[in-house]
């Protein structure tokens, strides 16, 4: 599903050596006496990880205790025991997945990435919430088929390989939205996606979803210059949906 971002802004340089490294604060959402932020006076830190292979077994672990087993949609059949192997492996597992969107490399992403990490001001070792934001190509020809990163960055990467050099210096500063746009095929797209968006059981119900949603949001429009969002909820999950559509859409 895809949602406006509540401003136009004006579009950032795509290409890595014209990128601003200056960090974007996101304005406090408003509370709006909904139910998701009747505890809103929480005090939470949102920052990105490093991307560096601690932080994200970190985040791994903290996805599969929240998510993965403490869903409140029972991922996982409740009546039975996850065992220490078991756990473990699914960790190594979803450590592997955001490893290859969000980890470190030696050089600059093709597109864009970020995960999110809320904190407790009180407490800044113990995370409460995690989403993830990432830049992929969506073809609306394939029932809006969403490529994975991978694939995304090797479609982009042809397109510009396919390129003079007279012409790379003339997308040097475009935006990754309007060279997507303009390289690859018409129905074709490079679009923002959120998603993994997960809160610890014992934070939910105080706005911290809201406020991760708010920060990825800002990266999404300030920083990289997009218009909409797209995410990934499952069709089960009305919370998160009423969550998104309500609050943030």
């Amino acid at each position: 599903e895809k949602f406006p971002l509540s401003n136009k802004l004006n579009a950032v340089p795509f290409f890595a050596d014209s990128m601003d490294n200056e960090k974007i604060t996101a304005q406090s959402p408003q509370d709006d006496g909904g139910e998701a932020t009747k505890q809103a006076d929480v005090l939470v830190n949102v920052e990105p990880v490093s991307g560096d292979p601690s932080s994200i077994h970190t985040a791994a672990t903290f996805m599969v205790e929240s998510f993965w087993l403490g869903s409140p949609l029972n991922v996982l059949d409740e009546t039975v025991r996850v065992s220490d192997s078991a756990k473990k492996s699914l960790i190594e597992t979803q450590e592997s997945e955001l490893m290859d969107i969000y980890g470190e490399r030696m050089g600059k992403r093709l597109l864009p990435t970020c995960l999110l990490l809320a904190f407790e001001k009180k407490d800044t070792k113990t995370i409460i919430g995690m989403v993830g934001i990432e830049t992929t190509v969506l073809d609306t020809r394939r029932d809006e088929k969403f490529f994975r990163y991978e694939a995304s960055e090797e479609t982009l990467r042809n397109a510009i390989a396919s390129l003079g050099p007279k012409e790379r210096r003339e997308y040097k500063n475009k935006s990754l939205d309007d060279i997507s746009s303009e390289l690859l095929p018409s129905g074709v797209g490079v679009v923002a996606c959120l998603s993994n968006l997960s809160v610890s059981p014992k934070a939910r119900r105080k706005g911290i979803a809201e406020k991760l949603c708010k920060e990825a949001e800002n990266i999404v429009a300030n920083e990289w210059g997009f218009e909409d969002i797209y995410l990934r909820v499952e069709k089960a999950n009305i919370g998160a949906q009423n969550l998104y559509g309500n609050k943030l859409g």
